[in-house]
């Protein structure tokens, strides 16, 4: 008998707690917006390419007073020695807009992609 409930609850750890879940990983208080900013940790993707560029790629949730309120795309880039861009997908696409510091969505994004960075002057690097 006892080798089955070993057996059974082998199985049941195995099924039940052996599972990976996303995570939502807090990242800002935005109060002129009055939300608290969730970084979606399974979005996030950095790819590099053949040209140098660096691209960023990330959802987070826009949580105001406990309750989801929306879900916003963010791409941030940066051409080679440029300075960091960003869009989301709340903005019209013709332009992307300069990462101001301490935006502490890029810096979490970078620090969990292990990428470097700097600033200078007012910008990221």
């Amino acid at each position: 008998m006892k080798k089955v409930v070993c057996a059974l609850t082998l199985i049941a750890a195995l099924t039940f707690g052996g599972t990976c879940a996303a995570q939502d990983i807090w990242v800002d208080y935005w109060e002129s917006e009055n939300v608290d900013v969730y970084m979606m940790d399974e979005t996030l993707k950095g790819t590099v390419s053949d040209t140098a560029c660096r691209f960023i790629y990330v959802s987070t949730k826009m949580v105001e007073n406990g309750r989801l309120k929306k879900i916003v795309k963010w791409t941030f880039d940066r051409f080679r020695t440029d300075m960091w861009r960003y869009e989301t997908d709340e903005m019209d696409g013709r332009h992307t807009t300069v990462v101001i510091p301490r935006n502490k969505l890029f810096e979490a994004c970078m620090n969990k992609l292990g990428w470097q960075y700097k600033i200078v002057d007012m910008w990221y690097y």
